[in-house]
């Protein structure tokens, strides 16, 4: 039977533990300062570092992440706070914190307290609210009408007033509108740019093959290339250099190969022609979806499938 007289209370256990704690941390944050200190008098890419990192069996990331911690503001503002963690790895984690996430911390922690690393991950964790707005209505613009543009900035404002009207005339609602319709514009100016850099791509091609069709080497080649070694490209090692050297600067590229088929001009007014017929296929399409969709009747529109579409919600 235990002599009860020989017991030890459980306040003075755990006054052990955290006391070791304590100088458990005084010796990470001692050890930190030490990988800081010798970072800074030797660079962490020098041959002493990597001694150093040797020698105490360290990996170059561990010191990084204990150099963070002795380089922490907020950990030497607050050390008593954080005097007591459970692992060094506490006290990196705290300095990988937002400052938001940091002042969640600050205030779970109280008076004493061990600071694990389950408050730590608590602490990052974002509070999500709920939104007491619920989605009634939406509103669906047909994607290939956008991009065939059957529908215009002024339809878009049209809409957008008259969905004002509405948020003003009922209350308790709220428009939640997307960007959608500014981002057709960003990616109209992306589909003319892909054009321009493929007509550009073809042109110079077709430079390369006009340069060997007229150099002496390239048909001395051509009529026997067998055993071999194929010629330059103008001043260009082979296809895939002028390439290269192409997209860096075409003006040059092309005027290396006695081309005059890159006219910046010329080629961005075939990129918009070439746009204007690939827009022309989505309002044929947006057209013909709009007369599919009129001729199906009630009953048969909830199984029909539905056409691309964007939307802007109507929430109570």
């Amino acid at each position: 039977m235990t002599n009860i007289s020989n017991m030890i209370a459980p306040t003075e256990f755990s006054y052990i533990i955290k006391t070791e704690l304590e100088n458990s941390t005084i010796s990470w944050k001692k050890i930190a300062q030490a990988f800081c200190d010798a970072g800074d008098q030797f660079g962490t890419d020098s041959d002493a570092f990597k001694s150093i990192l040797k020698d105490t069996r360290f990996s170059l990331a561990t010191a990084t992440k204990l150099v963070k911690i002795a380089q922490s503001d907020r950990l030497k503002r607050h050390a008593d706070v954080f005097s007591k963690v459970h692992a060094w790895t506490v006290l990196y984690a705290i300095t990988t914190l937002t400052d938001e996430q940091f002042d969640r911390l600050l205030a779970s922690v109280s008076d004493g307290a061990v600071v694990t690393s389950s408050m730590v991950t608590k602490a990052k964790a974002e509070k999500k609210q709920l939104d007491p707005y619920k989605t009634i209505f939406n509103i669906r613009i047909d994607e290939n009408a956008l991009r065939g543009d059957l529908f215009d900035g002024e339809d878009y404002a049209t809409l957008h007033s008259l969905i004002e009207e509405i948020e003003k005339l009922i209350p308790y609602i709220r428009i939640d509108a997307i960007d959608r319709f500014e981002n057709n514009a960003v990616w109209e100016m992306n589909c003319i740019q892909k054009h321009y850099d493929k007509i550009t791509k073809r042109k110079f091609n077709e430079a390369i093959a006009s340069y060997k069709k007229h150099s002496p080497e390239w048909s001395t080649y051509a009529s026997n290339s067998k055993n071999r070694t194929k010629p330059r490209i103008a001043n260009f090692d082979d296809a895939a250099d002028a390439h290269a050297a192409m997209l860096e600067n075409p003006t040059a590229a092309f005027a290396a190969l006695g081309s005059d088929l890159y006219d910046m001009s010329v080629i961005w007014t075939e990129a918009c022609q070439a746009f204007a017929k690939q827009t022309a296929e989505y309002a044929a399409k947006a057209n013909t979806e709009f007369r599919i969709a009129n001729a199906v009747t009630p009953a048969e529109t909830s199984s029909a499938a539905e056409s691309p579409s964007t939307s802007v919600k109507l929430a109570a």
